[in-house]
């Protein structure tokens, strides 16, 4: 994703800014850096969700029943309980607020980093 935002960044950009003497860093902190910012921010929140709902390395990982993610603690709940399924999605509910939180707060972000890697020009 980060890769099509910088290839779809015109070159005139660079190069109007290594005729005015900017060099790599100042290029790229500058003029590119700002350009991809909503990849960025998309690519930051969409990585937080990937990592909030990752089951199976927590899983492989965590010896201590105590460091289980909320995702792991829902397993062995339902395993130990049976099936109340009131309870288990009352957890899943804690589960998702944070979710819910990251995304309203970065939604401008998403939603035009999504809109911008999707149009070719």
């Amino acid at each position: 994703m980060l890769r099509q935002f910088f290839a779809g960044i015109s070159d005139e950009y660079i190069e109007s800014a290594q005729i005015d003497g900017a060099g790599h860093f100042a290029i790229f902190g500058r003029i590119l850096l700002p350009l991809v910012k909503p990849a960025i921010a998309t690519y930051a929140i969409l990585r937080f969700i990937w990592t909030w709902n990752d089951y199976q390395t927590p899983f492989i990982f965590l010896s201590d029943k105590a460091l289980y993610t909320i995702q792991l603690g829902m397993n062995a709940f339902a395993d130990r309980n049976g099936q109340f399924y009131s309870l288990v999605m009352a957890a899943s509910v804690s589960a998702i607020v944070p979710l819910l939180i990251v995304f309203i707060v970065g939604q401008k972000q998403v939603i035009e980093g999504i809109s911008l890697g999707g149009v070719k020009g």
